[in-house]
């Protein structure tokens, strides 16, 4: 009877997965994909296979199915096959989900191909078979006499959901470092920080060539919905906005410069990686941008929270002047953005272009390695 009841968990949660269904209904996508991966793997299995298993189970007991299931040896052993393939393949997931990097679980994923589709055969084979030979006989004689359902028997499937369902909510909502409770607190934090959040463009000035960044970096989130960010990764500022032809060359700070006689800033046209050294910048504007010191808000430490703040304000270099800012803060618990223009995608760069007006007016990469290719 366990056989099949795994068996047919096993099933359900490949076919529908109804406690993944339940958990982003009750907890939300964003708050699961916050949790660290192995608690989220954890907690998955706890809901698509333990609770499954224990009801299938329990109801197959109660409908006394020792009396009308039409086992046999290749059958059963054909179920057990691919419970234990199952075992193995979500054992693997949460272990390697356990090895930073991505690379382990990565690899398990790859190969769990392999392993998933003939276990999910085998199941739907054996479960096929078994309630078929069930219905063609279930005129024959019982081949095992009914029991009824004690109450040890009750109290062992109590216990097998209550006692991870314990550790699961003393691990995910009550613990010091509990993420489900710190995501919570996280979300009445960031929600308060949003307050403050946004974009000012006072002068939009026009015929920009170039900037001065610091840093020439930047953040950008995609596929936003509601606030809530799908993906995410950072990159550089100048050398897209250059290659695009959106401006003609723009200036950084000179890593080197406090090496005796270095330049103190280096001046990047079109595919000018390096950069040539000037002591004085001749951009009329600058990019600066800096992380918020938002400290312990409400008495809660942000990093804890995964709550982060920063600041991108564009300066009239010629009279000081700031022309522009934007003040945006991400929630990384639960994948949230604020302060951006409400778009479903936010990116520094997008900013700037509206900040300072940007056109593509310029040379770019593409026009570039068109006219080579003629030439060639």
């Amino acid at each position: 009877m366990v056989n099949v009841a795994l068996a047919l968990s096993f099933l359900s949660a490949m076919l529908f997965s109804p406690g993944g269904r339940v958990l982003r209904a009750t907890l939300g996508q964003p708050l699961l994909q916050g949790l660290p991966p192995y608690q989220a793997h954890l907690l998955l299995a706890f809901a698509n296979y333990l609770i499954p298993a224990v009801v299938f189970y329990g109801s197959l007991r109660l409908l006394h199915a020792e009396t009308w299931l039409r086992h046999r040896t290749r059958t059963s052993g054909l179920l057990g096959a691919a419970n234990v393939l199952f075992v193995l393949y979500v054992a693997a997931r949460t272990f390697a989900s356990t090895i930073e990097g991505g690379g382990a679980s990565f690899a398990v994923m790859s190969y769990g191909v392999l392993v998933v589709w003939p276990a999910l055969l085998m199941l739907i084979v054996g479960l096929g078979t078994l309630a078929y030979r069930s219905i063609q006989q279930r005129a024959d004689p019982p081949e095992a006499a009914s029991r009824p359902f004690g109450i040890g028997e009750g109290l062992i499937l109590i216990a097998a959901v209550a006692v991870p369902g314990s550790v699961a909510v003393f691990t995910l909502f009550l613990a010091e470092d509990a993420p489900i409770r710190l995501a919570r607190e996280a979300d009445a934090v960031f929600q308060s920080l949003c307050q403050s959040a946004g974009e000012k463009i006072a002068v939009a000035p026009q015929s920009v060539e170039g900037v001065y960044l610091e840093p020439n970096s930047e953040r950008y989130f995609d596929k936003i919905a509601k606030g809530t960010y799908a993906g995410h990764g950072s990159g550089q500022v100048g050398n897209p906005l250059v290659f695009t032809g959106f401006l003609r060359y723009f200036e950084e700070s000179n890593a080197r410069r406090s090496v005796p006689g270095a330049a103190r800033y280096l001046k990047h046209g079109l595919n000018d990686w390096k950069g040539a050294p000037e002591d004085a910048l001749t951009s009329n504007y600058g990019i600066f941008q800096e992380k918020i010191d938002i400290g312990n808000h409400g008495g809660s430490d942000v990093k804890v929270l995964g709550i982060e703040g920063t600041q991108v304000v564009v300066k009239d270099l010629r009279t000081g002047q700031i022309t522009a800012t934007l003040t945006y803060f991400t929630n990384a618990r639960l994948r949230k953005i604020c302060g951006h223009s409400g778009a479903d995608r936010f990116s520094v760069r997008d900013f700037i272009k509206r900040a300072l007006n940007l056109t593509p007016r310029f040379p770019n990469g593409a026009t570039q390695a068109s006219t080579g290719a003629a030439k060639g």
